[in-house]
């Protein structure tokens, strides 16, 4: 487990989100089996670890689960490099997730009131309207924050109006498509515009500084503007 820990500290960073992520399931592993050799470890003793997850009361169901397949993964990583028997691989194969309504779950998200949205991104357009753009991109194509602002000019397939994110930007290491309206082209074309931008490899939301946006920045713009709204 500390091997496939680094191994990601290696492939994402020391604090990217998937290497907290492992090093959180490898813990609940070893809450309860630190002592067991990888050979020895069977399905049952991962059902064990995730009914004892589910049983804390401390994580919602989608959390056990996501340690769950982690877990898994890093018996797949240790396999692939002969550290983990194939027979042990299989036999965690057979443990699911905890089902729906077997565990705790998150509340339902707040849904954005669409009229504070536009009341967000109209006073963007005077005071910061970069930030305008990058917040209206988001609102009208429904993408990840983080696929916004690392958006490339590459990217963009005008013919087909759609961005393409190649799959090792992405979250889920696939290419992901995106559908671009006439108001996200718009955007895209006033960005183009107004930072003069000709490199197909040139972000294509900056800041008024000229640095791409990160999502603390985009949503220190947002908060600031509802505030002052």
């Amino acid at each position: 487990l500390e091997l496939w820990i680094a191994d990601y500290a290696r492939t994402y960073g020391e604090r990217h989100q998937n290497t907290h992520g492992a090093r959180y399931a490898a813990l609940t592993v070893c809450e309860l089996y630190a002592g067991t050799m990888v050979r020895n470890f069977t399905a049952g003793d991962l059902a064990a670890v995730r009914d004892a997850m589910n049983a804390s009361g401390r994580l919602c169901r989608t959390e056990v689960n996501r340690r769950l397949y982690a877990i898994r993964r890093a018996f797949k990583w240790g396999r692939e490099r002969s550290l983990v028997p194939a027979s042990v691989v299989a036999d965690l194969e057979v443990v699911r997730g905890v089902a729906l309504g077997r565990g705790r779950e998150n509340a339902d998200p707040v849904t954005a009131d669409p009229a504070a949205v536009h009341a967000i991104i109209a006073d963007l357009e005077h005071r910061n309207p970069r930030a305008a753009r990058i917040v209206g991109f988001i609102r009208w194509t429904g993408c990840r924050p983080s696929e916004a602002y690392r958006a490339r000019l590459a990217w963009i397939d005008r013919d087909a109006r759609r961005l393409v994110i190649p799959a090792e930007v992405a979250k889920t290491r696939r290419p992901r498509i995106i559908a671009l309206n006439d108001h996200a082209l718009q955007l895209i074309d006033d960005a183009m515009t107004d930072q003069a931008i000709i490199d197909p490899a040139e972000t294509v939301f900056l800041s008024m500084k000229g640095k791409p946006y990160t999502a603390s920045g985009i949503l220190q713009a947002m908060t600031k503007t509802a505030n002052r709204i």
